[in-house]
């Protein structure tokens, strides 16, 4: 009997314990995306390197030009499981900070799963979240149609 109970209270504490940061990385077609959706929400970006972003949101790989580099503090995305209608984003840019819902905060979301990102369940909500993210897209690389030139590194959990 006091084994059972010794091992319940472990399971408890594993259960309990945070989960630890753990630095990750993706390239191709999920960095390319994943760098285009937050990047076209960044203050530090120019008007000319969003609209990039967007040719290639829009599934355009011409592109010249030096490489852009998209880089976000924080990356945190929810759905609503209670709500199944609801999808909300924050990006943090050092002191921006950028919200957004529906679809473009879907798109996002889904992308966040597609890197590998894991889902936490939280008071009717699952939320997807990075840290430190920072991408670096080189167009002439995307250009020549040879899956290279998108890389992004992040890390995830508490």
């Amino acid at each position: 009997m006091k084994a059972g109970i010794a091992l319940g209270l472990l399971a408890a504490a594993v259960v309990a314990a945070p989960t630890a940061s753990l630095a990750d990385d993706t390239s191709g077609h999920v960095a390319l995306e994943l760098a285009s959706l937050v990047g076209i929400h960044s203050p530090t970006l120019t008007a000319a390197q969003k609209a990039q972003l967007n040719r290639y949101l829009a599934g355009s790989s011409s592109g010249r030009g030096r490489q852009i580099v998209v880089k976000s503090a924080a990356v945190q995305c929810g759905a609503g499981d209670v709500d199944i209608t609801s999808y909300h984003c924050e990006l943090t840019f050092g002191g921006a900070t950028r919200s957004f819902t529906a679809r473009a905060a879907h798109e996002l979301l889904a992308t966040l799963g597609e890197a590998g990102v894991q889902g936490d369940g939280a008071a009717g909500t699952i939320y997807f979240g990075v840290t430190n993210l920072s991408c670096t897209l080189v167009p002439t690389d995307i250009s020549e149609n040879g899956g290279g030139g998108a890389s992004c590194t992040f890390t995830t959990g508490q």
